[in-house]
């Protein structure tokens, strides 16, 4: 058993399993199943061949097609060909996560041990897996599986940077360009490549190699990002994901309200436990003048701080934006736990780091019963609303209702149906979806189907 615990492919393997409980789940957790549905919608678009995979189309928008910028599809288009082949299930985006988060926590370890050392690289690893990614490797989101890529791409670098296999710096450019395209958010992670340009005795000609590289591995991106993306929304009239404000006032925002952002880092990514291991890891840092490490956080952290600001305000409200920075974090935890003299007190902390992680994060895999009711939302709309029928669901701007409806139409807050009827007629909507639950006034209109959750009402 101990030499088990001690290698690092146990504790991967045995985490895969405990996150598959409840993967078969649909899209009700109440943390972020908004996101978690848009990504479903596009893949349902997919595979039901409404529209083919360079135009990505949500439900939402109409009555406009619901075309619209979104990060790369990759994953919604992996998810569409599952589903071609087994039907349509909502959860088959968990597993995809599941399994790529696994193999990028795997080379996450392999590169520590290249950069720093078996322990420290043990260690981090241990953190990473209850960190935050136990619960958002498991939900159909990209996050994880961007900043996966890009762990993938950082140990090939990596492995590059010590030999000159070609094959490495190919792999890398492939891998980093997917990893960017379907999250460009993951670029901190790659940040710490920059120190290819050190020591000075490093030959000029693999330097100029990686530049050339890094302009090669960024061309889809910025094509994508920086044009595509704006194409998109201008084809289907309708903007769904913002790329955030402008600089000055995404720092401004960040400002304003300093501590929801700081709240991102010391509670939600490690957890307390795993911030403190992550403090200790700074001292031991500055302590044992550990340079390259040092210069790793450094890298990281100034790129990680462009994108708080360009994200604003989002930052301080969506503690998942934090994920391209965890890896870093557990990194430097590694090194603090490694460094504690006994591994009696390693385990310790280790454990309680464990314990914190998981205790605080396992209501995700479990759903409320109290929300079950929007499984029977597509059977309704079977036996009373036609496919080609435009609805507006009174669920505010969170499209999950109108993904269960599996009806185009527009989620809006209940007070903007209330007054928008007419509106809504004349762009052609037919059916109001009004769910009690978010408001408890009636519309003055005959209901065509009602239970004790929704009254449908035909326009």
């Amino acid at each position: 058993m101990s030499k088990l615990a001690s290698d690092i492919r146990f504790w991967i393997i045995l985490f895969f399993v405990i996150r598959l409980v409840g993967i078969t789940n649909p899209p009700l957790e109440a943390g972020h199943n908004w996101r978690q549905s848009s990504v479903n919608m596009i893949a349902r678009n997919y595979q039901e061949d409404k529209t083919t995979f360079f135009y990505p189309m949500l439900d939402v928008g109409a009555p406009n097609s619901g075309i619209t910028g979104t990060e790369f599809p990759i994953y919604n288009y992996a998810i569409a060909i599952v589903a071609k082949v087994f039907g349509w299930n909502h959860w088959y985006g968990r597993l995809i996560n599941l399994l790529i988060s696994s193999l990028g926590i795997y080379f996450f370890f392999l590169t520590i041990r290249i950069w720093q050392d078996d322990r420290a690289a043990f260690f981090a690893t241990l953190v990473l897996l209850v960190s935050f990614w136990f619960a958002y490797s498991r939900k159909i989101m990209p996050d994880t599986i961007s900043a996966s890529f890009c762990l993938m791409a950082l140990y090939l670098a990596s492995r590059w940077i010590k030999s000159n296999g070609l094959g490495f710096l190919m792999a890398f450019i492939f891998l980093a360009s997917l990893g960017l395209l379907i999250k460009i958010s993951s670029a901190p992670i790659l940040a710490p490549l920059i120190l290819v340009f050190y020591p000075k005795s490093r030959p000029i000609r693999k330097k100029l190699l990686f530049i050339v590289a890094g302009f090669v591995l960024l061309v889809p991106v910025v094509f994508w990002y920086a044009y595509w993306f704006y194409h998109l929304v201008e084809i289907g009239r309708f903007q769904f994901y913002f790329m955030g404000p402008d600089l000055k006032t995404g720092l401004m925002q960040l400002v304003n309200d300093p501590n929801s952002a700081l709240d991102n880092f010391y509670q939600d990514s490690l957890k307390f436990s795993g911030f403190v291991a992550f403090l200790m890891g700074i001292v031991a840092i500055i302590q044992h003048r550990m340079k390259l490490a040092a210069g790793i956080f450094a890298a990281a952290a100034l790129s990680f701080f462009a994108f708080m600001v360009k994200a604003g305000y989002g930052f301080s409200t969506h503690e998942y934006y934090t994920i391209p920075f965890v890896p870093v974090m557990a990194f430097v935890a590694g090194i603090g736990i490694a460094k504690l003299p006994s591994l009696k007190w390693r385990w310790l902390l280790v454990a309680f780091i464990m314990i914190e992680g998981i205790a605080n994060q396992y209501h995700d895999f479990i759903l409320k019963d109290s929300e079950k009711y929007k499984l029977t939302y597509e059977k309704i709309a079977d036996e009373n609303i036609p496919h080609n029928a435009f609805v507006a669901v009174n669920s505010g701007p969170n499209p999950q209702e109108l993904y269960f409806l599996h009806r185009k139409g527009k989620a809006m807050h209940s007070m903007e149906i209330f007054n928008g009827i007419n509106e809504l007629r004349l762009q052609g909507f037919g059916f109001i979806l009004w769910n009690k639950h978010h408001a408890s006034e009636r519309l003055l209109l005959a209901p065509k189907f009602e239970n004790e959750h929704i009254i449908l009402y035909e326009l």
